[in-house]
Order: C-alpha cells, then structure tokens, then sequence
C-alpha cells in the first residue's frame, strides 16, 4: 500500500502505518537506544556529534535496514528478530550500569554478537515453555 504524503518532511501518526513498518520502526528504535546505551561512557565526538548519538543513529539505521529485509521477505524469523531486539536493549542496560561491562563489549564485537544471540535463543526457548511470554516480548519489540 502506498501512502501519498500531503507534506513531504512531515511523517503521518505512527497508527496510521502499515503494521510492518511499525515492526521496523519499533525495532530500528530499540536498536538505536542500545547504540545509545553501548557508547554513553566514551567521551569522544564525530564532528560536532558525541559518538553515542552517531553510534544510535548507526545502530538504528543498519538494525532498521535489516530488519526490514528480512521481515518483508522472512516473515518466519520475526520473533527471533523481536527477541535480539529485546535481548540487545537488555545488554545495553546492563553495558550503561558497568563501563568496564561496556568497554570489553565495545572492543569484542564478537562477544557482544555472541551474548545477543545467545540471549535471544535462551528467550526464544522461553516462550516455547511459556507462550504467555512470547506474547509480550512480541507486543514490546513488534507493535
């Protein structure tokens, strides 16, 4: 469905969006915070940016990118993608509390992957146990 915009530079209310893009939009969000979130103790800047902004805006839009590919054509892997979302912000908030938490996932890319998906997988197994779970984590991380 393609929406006609009366005003180019002004997006219409987000329930008026089709449910897709409000998956993506939910996801590029929550992606975005934890970029946020990861990078918030590095006093560094990019030009005139501070480095957890550019790292939230850089989170979102690959997050965002990808979550749209893979949800417009896997549609089945969208409670996996709505469980790392989740398990990603909670690995951002336990990264804010610690800098030395932090540091040691910002310099091991592979250990902070690691962690996120093996936490969405620990999830996921979750709510195969308990399905009431699943139904929240999905309404969180996808409306």
């Amino acid at each position: 469905m393609l929406m006609r915009l009366v005003n180019p530079f002004v997006l219409p209310a987000a329930g008026s969006l089709p449910a897709l893009s409000r998956r993506v939009l939910a996801l590029s969000a929550m992606a975005g915070l934890s970029g946020c979130l990861f990078y918030s103790h590095v006093a560094l800047a990019i030009g005139a940016m501070p480095l957890w902004l550019f790292a939230g805006c850089l989170y979102a839009l690959g997050v965002g990118l990808s979550a749209a590919f893979i949800l417009a054509f896997l549609p089945g892997l969208s409670r996996f993608i709505a469980f790392t979302a989740v398990s990603r912000l909670g690995l951002a908030l336990v990264a804010a509390q610690s800098p030395s938490v932090a540091s040691v996932l910002i310099s091991t890319p592979a250990l902070n992957a690691t962690l996120v998906v093996g936490f969405a997988l620990a999830l996921q197994q979750l709510a195969r146990v308990q399905p009431q779970f699943a139904r929240g984590v999905h309404r969180l991380a996808l409306s």
